[in-house]
């Protein structure tokens, strides 16, 4: 692992409503939600370390309760220097309690979502949750339960996730980082096309990008993180699914669709031969899982699905159809491919930032956004990549990555608003919205009249 492993980036506005919670004058209640790797433990120490907050910790690394019992307990004397000597979970929600009465301290109880499948414990915890919300004499403590909920969300234990969140001060829910943030996190190491490439296939994961060394360059790395035999992330969507869900077959099926560019429910079907009347009850669960999203594209009626985190939507496009090299520790092979192909892949990319970095941008200026997505329909797309729509204007967004002259720039403008023509606007004006790594030619902040113009360093500043 890197240096960058204990480096802290981003998640201010997370760190802010923390420390305003931890000033409150009544005892807060928080719940702290999001998938593995995005950081939720540095999180909380970052937060704990800038306020020098006393603090309890606590890891429930087991589900088994008598387990976990012997690991609170150690974890207690460590920390705290003494020992509960408590028997059971019941006895460590006294304990909980009695510390939260006791003086001003912050309690964490870190992979709580382990401890939902213990019906007694969970009944017992949400009635101590509710007293100590209605009560007025508790010290203004901070107990925060942090873990990945989706599963529990999505489940059978729902009920219980909704009722403890009734009773919560906040829900903060960590997202991946923002690739301006992800250029920070790597540092000097990396030009931006570069660290735009990494972005792209290991996303806005925290412990991903920690993983990352920055001697190597992007194939190295997918080397030696995905596929070498102790690659670290060799497997990892498939665990991520795992934790989450029984029959994981079909639904990678569903995902290598996906991600090989097969977005609407017909073509999902026949690209992963699932039966198109069995696939709306798995599309469901990924959607409830937050694996994948519905998009409703401008000029078509069917919905299409894309898969959110990049480098789940990477390993379902690069690796999966190739498992049986991974099996087999032909490495090589998907090497091949990724080499011939990493370019295409990443523009894909490139394509969905560059709409979301022009949807932000019309935001800030004030304009009311209808709706900002992608076209499905042939002859749009073969021009354009999607469109932003204001009650005044329709920006055509065209994302390639490449550097590009600007005569290459009129040309792409003149090409969108052509085949655009015709098309319901409704006295909105049209303006094209060209993206490329770099316009040859083009000073810094300058722009084309009725194009609007953006390169790869406009996402980092």
């Amino acid at each position: 692992m890197t240096s960058r492993e204990n480096f802290f980036i981003g998640r201010e506005g997370e760190l802010e409503k923390l420390k305003s919670i931890w000033y409150s004058s009544s005892f807060e209640f928080v719940i702290l939600r999001g998938r593995r790797g995005l950081g939720k433990t540095r999180l909380l120490k970052t937060w704990i370390s800038r306020n020098n907050i006393p603090c309890l910790y606590i890891v429930a690394s087991f589900s088994n309760p008598d387990i976990l019992v012997k690991t609170i307990r150690e974890q207690i004397v460590s920390q705290l220097g003494e020992d509960p000597r408590f028997r059971d979970l019941e006895d460590f929600i006294d304990f909980v309690t009695s510390k939260l009465l006791e003086s001003k301290i912050a309690i964490v109880i870190d992979e709580f979502q382990k401890l939902f499948t213990i019906y007694e414990f969970m009944s017992r915890f949400l009635e101590e949750i509710k007293k100590l919300r209605s009560s007025n004499s508790v010290p203004p403590s901070v107990l925060v339960v942090s873990g990945d909920f989706d599963s529990i969300v999505s489940s059978r234990y729902s009920l219980l996730y909704r009722e403890m969140l009734r009773y919560a001060s906040a829900e903060i829910e960590l997202k991946p980082l923002s690739f301006r943030e992800v250029y920070r996190f790597l540092g000097d190491s990396r030009d931006l096309v570069e660290a735009f490439m990494i972005y792209a296939v290991f996303g806005g994961i925290p412990y991903y990008l920690s993983l990352v060394n920055p001697k190597k360059n992007l194939l190295e790395n997918i080397e030696e993180l995905v596929l070498s035999s102790r690659a670290p992330l060799k497997n990892e969507p498939l665990y991520l699914l795992s934790q989450k869900l029984r029959d994981i077959d079909r639904y990678s099926q569903i995902l290598c669709a996906i991600a090989q560019g097969h977005h609407t429910l017909q073509e999902i079907a026949r690209e992963s031969r699932v039966p198109l009347n069995a696939l709306p009850k798995y599309i469901s669960t990924l959607e409830e899982l937050g694996v994948i999203k519905r998009v409703a594209p401008l000029a078509r009626r069917y919905t299409f699905y894309t898969i959110v985190d990049y480098y789940v939507n990477f390993w379902f496009c690069a690796v999966a159809p190739r498992l049986y090299y991974l099996e087999l520790e032909e490495y090589s092979k998907i090497i091949d491919f990724i080499k011939s192909n990493i370019s295409n892949y990443v523009e894909r990319i490139w394509k969905r930032e560059s709409l979301k970095h022009q949807e932000s941008i019309v935001e800030k200026r004030g304009e009311i956004v209808e709706y900002a997505g992608p076209v499905k329909d042939k002859e749009l797309r073969s021009y354009i990549d999607g469109v932003v729509r204001t009650r005044r204007k329709i920006y055509l967004v065209t994302a390639l990555w490449r550097d590009l002259t600007i005569d290459h720039v009129f040309s792409i403008a003149e090409k969108a608003k052509r085949v655009f023509s015709g098309r319901e606007r409704k006295n909105r004006v049209v303006v094209p919205a060209v993206y490329s790594r770099t316009v040859i030619g083009l000073d810094k902040g300058k722009n084309i009249e009725g194009i609007e113009v953006h390169v790869l360093r406009d996402l980092v500043e």
